[in-house]
């Protein structure tokens, strides 16, 4: 089902409306929290990022890579909330 995909059309529209339209507490705390879901269900893309992540840095063992790679996920949904608010109504412009 591809609407349901990470990538699909329902969650670019649910994360435009989050950043433009939703609480400034969920804005602010919701984006890493998504974050790491998306991280705890992407399994290709969680070990792509892994693999980046030891080409860059080396490699630092499992839980290490586990808590890198989801940091990644994480601060990429807070990021991508800024940049889509930053056109809003609330006129945010990014951090």
């Amino acid at each position: 089902m591809r609407a349901l995909s990470l990538d699909g059309e329902l969650w670019r529209r649910a994360a435009r409306w989050g950043s433009t339209r939703g609480p400034e507490w969920f804005v602010r705390v919701a984006p890493p929290l998504i974050g790491v879901v998306a991280w705890a269900i992407a399994g290709d893309e969680r070990r792509f990022v892994t693999r980046n992540l030891r080409r860059v840095r080396g490699p630092r063992g499992a839980t290490c890579d586990a808590i890198d790679s989801a940091r990644t996920f994480a601060t990429y949904a807070s990021c991508l909330t800024e940049i889509l608010g930053a056109g809003s109504a609330r006129g945010r412009l990014p951090e």
